[in-house]
């Protein structure tokens, strides 16, 4: 199974700030906007590719139920697996609707929020990144060793 990455950088919302310092209003909205559409792009691959993950770990779960295999940790690893596909799944929602709250602040007059709102959207794209290398590790370090075992 690929893992699509992430594409997140250092400064993933660096050019938000420089066109907060030296741009108009519709700059800013204009960046923001297209960071929601390079997150959405990216959501949308890594929903697509954690579903098929999902999707085939259950079929083989089947198959080595059929062949009389005791499947109780994969049951596990398969449960633990959707419960850390929600958490990336509404944790890109979050920030999703951070930046979106976001843009609405960068034509208002009010810097100080909109510097609280960038923080937390910083925070949370960090906590989306997190998610997706969880989610990698625990098929690469989990998974496979247990699917190892069963064979």
């Amino acid at each position: 199974i690929l893992f699509v990455s992430l594409i997140i950088s250092r400064g993933a919302f660096g050019s938000i700030v420089q066109a907060a310092g030296s741009s108009s209003c519709s700059d800013i909205e204009n960046k923001i906007g297209l960071k929601i559409l390079v997150l959405d792009s990216s959501r949308s691959r890594h929903v697509a590719v954690y579903n098929a993950m999902i999707v085939k770990l259950s079929g083989l779960e089947s198959e080595l139920v059929l062949s009389g295999f005791d499947t109780s940790v994969i049951q596990d690893d398969l449960a633990l697996l959707k419960v850390k596909y929600m958490g990336f799944y509404n944790d890109t929602t979050t920030l999703h609707n951070q930046l979106k709250e976001l843009k609405g602040l960068a034509c208002k007059n009010k810097p100080k929020d909109f510097s609280e709102k960038l923080l937390l959207a910083r925070n949370q794209l960090k906590l989306v990144h997190n998610d997706s290398l969880d989610i990698e590790k625990f098929y690469n370090e989990k998974i496979r060793i247990d699917l190892q075992q069963i064979k």
